[in-house]
């Protein structure tokens, strides 16, 4: 698993960094915590001499990303609970005061829900394109749409489209 998803990870950083600059980082998840953050590390050192890519390893699990007016919290989302949408405008302070438009993207649920905090944050998690193993089926964790999303966002109008990329 370790070989084949660090060279699907290189292969697409390679291919995305032939148009734009790359940023990738590390977010710990509940399931495979170590193994994110290698497979982080790897890409790091795979890329440290590529100036057209970026790779933060820096092991918390929440990261921020501010693109012109626009504050995005990445977060796997299981272990903040119900204070995921109340941490950005404490644990990013002075982005959030430059800022106008708040997401938080998560995961942890591979299906898809969004939540407005009462302080304005969209919480958005995300739909997975990974499949159901037994331990879904039998906890009951099934029909989520297989699916992968990219986001556009625009430095002044915030985010302006959804993709959504459903896998067969």
């Amino acid at each position: 698993m370790y070989k084949i998803g660090t060279k699907m990870l290189v292969e697409a950083i390679d291919l995305l960094s032939q148009h734009a600059p790359v940023y990738t980082f590390y977010v710990g998840a509940n399931h495979d915590k170590l193994l994110s953050y290698y497979a982080t590390e790897h890409l790091g050192a795979w890329f440290r001499n590529d100036p057209n890519v970026s790779v933060d390893t820096n092991p918390k699990i929440r990261k921020y990303v501010e693109f012109g007016l626009n504050l995005i919290q990445f977060s796997h989302g299981h272990a903040e609970g119900k204070r995921i949408g109340e941490l950005m405008p404490v644990e990013a302070r002075e982005a959030w005061g430059r800022t106008t438009y708040h997401e938080v993207h998560a995961g942890h649920f591979h299906s898809e829900r969004t939540i407005t905090k009462d302080n304005g944050v969209i919480v958005r998690f995300m739909g997975s394109p990974s499949g159901s193993d037994t331990w879904h089926y039998e906890s009951g964790y099934v029909g989520a749409v297989k699916k992968g999303q990219s986001f556009l966002w625009d430095k002044q109008n915030g985010l302006e489209l959804v993709i959504n990329t459903t896998v067969k």
